[in-house]
């Protein structure tokens, strides 16, 4: 729950940064890192489920969050575990991938509320899967 909280807050300040700094280019990469979202096998997204994440970081422009970004989500994927009511079920990938796009969306819509607002939803449904 701590790391939970602890990446919201850093992601939350990536996005106001993202979005003060949306141009062309930042659109391009956040598109390809859904594009490669969409590509990816379950097992494969397994692994690269949190890309866009580490975009998000790398486009902000601030190294050191940048950096946060991908320590938190290396520590969250680190303790990740399936939640009992979870065990029989299917990674949902796709819920992922929906969440993503949707972020994505209000980004280039430059809807900070609604990106936030589903970023935060975003955490809050991954919390049972962080132990």
């Amino acid at each position: 729950k701590h790391l939970m909280e602890v990446r919201g807050a850093v992601e939350m300040k990536v996005l106001d940064l993202v979005m003060a700094r949306l141009d062309d280019d930042i659109e391009a990469r956040l598109r390809g890192a859904l594009e490669a979202e969409r590509a990816a096998t379950t097992a494969e997204f397994a692994v690269m489920g949190h890309d866009l994440h580490g975009v998000l970081g790398s486009v902000a422009g601030n190294r050191v969050l940048e950096l946060l970004t991908l320590v938190l989500v290396r520590l969250a994927r680190f303790h990740s575990t399936t939640p009992p009511e979870a065990a029989d079920a299917p990674l949902p990938t796709g819920e992922v991938m929906h969440i993503h796009e949707r972020i994505v969306e209000a980004i280039l819509d430059r809807d900070l509320d609604l990106a936030r607002h589903r970023m935060r939803r975003h955490f809050e449904a991954l919390e049972r899967w962080v132990r």
